[in-house]
């Protein structure tokens, strides 16, 4: 259902308010594909886990000094919270793990009525309909 020109308008200048307001905000929010996002993820946890393999190893190397042993399992754990990381990045990436909403009224794949399965646009829209039942 398309906008109103009354709320096309109000939604316009709520636009240009929040990029007066947070320029960079603005534009980290612009970005049309949330792929891209999941991407500079992706970036970052391979280097995160290059940075765990390269203290994980330093410990190795060092283990004669009380240093060691805590700098490798220091290693080791940012190399897990990395892939943790990274591949929950990967799986949003991709679309894995998304369960397909259901209409409100019927259960979903969890077996529960659609509430949690449900979009942000299709909760909105579901709000916006029982307001204006309301009236």
């Amino acid at each position: 259902m398309p906008l109103s020109d009354h709320e096309q308008r109000l939604l316009d200048q709520i636009e240009q308010a929040l990029y007066a307001e947070d320029p960079k905000w603005a534009n980290t929010v612009r970005i049309s594909d949330p792929r891209s996002h999941y991407k500079r993820r992706l970036v970052k946890a391979s280097v995160g886990f290059i940075l765990g393999i390269v203290l994980l190893m330093v410990g190795v190397v060092i283990n004669n000094i009380p240093l060691g042993i805590p700098l490798g399992v220091g290693g080791f754990m940012a190399m897990l919270a990395a892939c943790l990381w990274g591949l929950s990045s990967w799986k949003r990436m991709n679309g894995f793990g998304e369960a397909a909403a259901s209409p409100p009224g019927q259960p979903g794949k969890t077996g529960r009525r659609g509430g949690s399965r449900q979009s942000f646009m299709e909760r909105m829209e579901e709000r916006w309909r029982r307001r204006h039942d309301e009236r």
